[in-house]
């Protein structure tokens, strides 16, 4: 399997965030995603909506995009900070 290599200033950011304690989400602009069972999803730190419908939803993060699917997908609430998704999740994914 083929390893992707990271690009050079997100791996300084990363050490800079081990070597001082720091949380990787805030130094690296990192998505933070929080799945609560089955039933809501939470996701800090994204960057905008790319596709939305009762089955997919799919976000722009910083660093990759995001693809919750399900079933009865709704965006509860959101603002520049935050998204709540509700609805049966099935899966979250990554990808570039």
């Amino acid at each position: 399997m083929k390893k992707t290599k990271k690009p050079k200033l997100l791996e300084q950011k990363e050490h800079l965030a081990d070597l001082f304690s720091l949380p990787h989400d805030i130094v690296c602009g990192a998505c933070n995603v929080s799945i609560i069972g089955s039933m809501r999803v939470i996701i800090e730190n994204y960057k905008g909506i790319l596709e939305y419908n009762s089955e997919e939803i799919v976000l722009q993060g910083k660093q990759s995009k995001i693809k919750i699917s399900g079933c009865c997908l709704k965006i509860r609430c959101y603002n520049e900070e935050e998204m709540i998704i509700d609805g049966r999740i099935d899966g979250v994914l990554f990808f570039d």
